[in-house]
């Protein structure tokens, strides 16, 4: 019984610490894309990332290391994405839309849904999930609680 009490505040709180990262990260990314000043870029280089799971398996993904020129700079950035994929979702030399922040222009991201709003999309996920979890188990140590009286 206290292994369950423990359990249900361990997901609910996992899971709303999770949504309110969600938040966060949703806010960051929306006034990011809000003030973003968009370029086109050119994809010049592939990484390949290496990552070891939980289960100590490799993880692989591929980042595009893009290249683009601010609206107001002669001088060329470049930047590797923050988000990575397997297979890679972009091949070197292929034409790329970028958002950057206009005062600092090393802040970029490649603008597509997925690069923009992963971060998001993961914190959400696994944050209703442990939240639903953690609901369930409230609701289970209550019907336990009251079968016996308490």
């Amino acid at each position: 019984m206290k292994a369950l009490k423990l359990m249900k505040y361990t997901f609910t709180g996992i899971g709303f610490a999770l949504l309110i990262g969600a938040l966060l990260a949703y806010n960051h990314t929306r006034e990011f894309v809000a003030g973003a000043v968009q370029a086109e870029g050119e994809v010049v280089e592939v990484i390949r990332v290496e990552t070891e799971s939980t289960d100590r398996r490799s993880v692989v993904s591929f980042r595009p290391v893009v290249r683009f020129t601010p609206a107001d700079a002669n001088k060329p950035i470049q930047f590797t994405d923050s988000v990575g994929k397997n297979p890679p979702a972009h091949s070197v030399g292929e034409r790329v839309l970028v958002l950057y922040n206009p005062q600092v222009p090393s802040q970029a991201h490649i603008n597509s849904f997925y690069s923009l709003w992963f971060m998001v999309i993961i914190f959400s996920v696994l944050g209703t999930v442990f939240a639903l979890v953690g609901g369930f188990l409230f609701r289970v140590h209550a019907r336990r609680l009251q079968r016996r009286g308490e």
